[in-house]
């Protein structure tokens, strides 16, 4: 019993450090439609949970009348995994330093692709570049605020 229990304190102490390399996303955000640029939503809202192996994400965007609801969960091994739903194609997530850079692909042969670069700013603004063509959504500088 000692034994497992010092092994489990071990393991948890030697998996700390790397927690501590990358900043919580997790909570809940409000898009700042009036410092966001690019292709903005006229109002948007998220949801992030997070560990150590994955971000779990839900967004509600609406534009006029139009309400879009999109979930995902990525896991953070750099790997492109299969994306399942009506959208289909594939995403790869890993973090870049204290960057969470995800790459998606969807279409016939994964011809669209996006890469969204979010990163927690000092004031406590979360901040995604996105980076694509127009038939991928364009490219967007988001800023997102605590609720």
């Amino acid at each position: 019993m000692r034994l497992n229990l010092a092994l489990t304190f071990a393991l948890l102490t030697a998996a700390l450090p790397a927690l501590a390399d990358h900043p919580s996303f997790a909570g809940n955000w409000l898009l700042d439609t009036a410092q966001s640029t690019g292709t903005v939503p006229e109002w948007s809202g998220m949801q992030i949970g997070q560990n150590s192996r994955w971000v779990r994400m839900a967004q509600t965007d609406k534009n006029g009348h139009t309400v879009q609801t999109m979930e995902g969960e990525c896991r953070t091994d750099g790997r492109f995994h299969p994306v399942e739903g009506a959208q289909s194609g594939s995403v790869s997530c890993k973090w870049d330093g204290s960057t969470l850079v995800t790459v998606e692909h969807w279409g016939a042969n994964d011809a669209n692709e996006r890469t969204i670069r979010t990163m927690l700013q000092p004031d406590g603004t979360l901040v995604q570049e996105v980076t694509a063509g127009p038939n991928a959504g364009g490219s967007a500088h988001l800023v997102w605020k605590r609720k």
